[in-house]
């Protein structure tokens, strides 16, 4: 029998919260992978829910904690852009990726990973377009039906 172990949640959140906030980093992965960043993010949704993360593997980032600052930053798309991504991604693993691709003669991807990442209003054209293929019928509008009370009984 193979039993993973977690790691105390009360010990992770000792450390969250003697940590100075400078030092603290919401996207350590071990964190995720252990269920123990729930204290991390309790701190700093009390004490600094707009959270600057200036060095990490994934290089310097914001962190957002609170319902309504996201949905702010959701929905100002003048101030706030996902054009250049939506992810963190580890600069050094991408690195590492480049120069095998390269080693291999393929030149990386860049660009977009679709419309997720475009901001309004051209994400609204192209989730437009593909919405009525993707998107399930609304009720009553035909699509599988129910088996009949004959058919369940059966």
């Amino acid at each position: 029998m193979n039993i993973a172990v977690k790691p105390s949640l009360a010990l992770e959140g000792d450390e969250a919260f003697a940590l100075p906030l400078a030092e603290l980093n919401p996207a350590r992965t071990d964190r995720f992978q252990n269920d123990t960043i729930w204290p991390v993010f309790e701190r700093l949704r009390r004490e600094d829910p707009v959270h600057f993360t200036a060095d990490s593997d994934f290089g310097a980032y914001w962190s957002v904690t609170r319902w309504d600052d996201i949905m702010a930053v959701d929905t100002n798309h003048l101030d706030f852009s996902s054009a250049e991504g939506i992810a963190l991604p580890n600069r050094r693993a991408l690195a590492e990726e480049e120069a095998a691709l390269r080693a291999i003669g393929q030149e990386p991807r860049r660009g977009r990973a679709g419309f997720i990442t475009m901001d309004e209003p051209q994400h609204s054209v192209h989730r437009n377009a593909v919405s009525p293929t993707l998107a399930p019928p609304p009720p009553g509008a035909g699509g599988p039906s129910p088996p009949s009370p004959e058919l369940s009984a059966r």
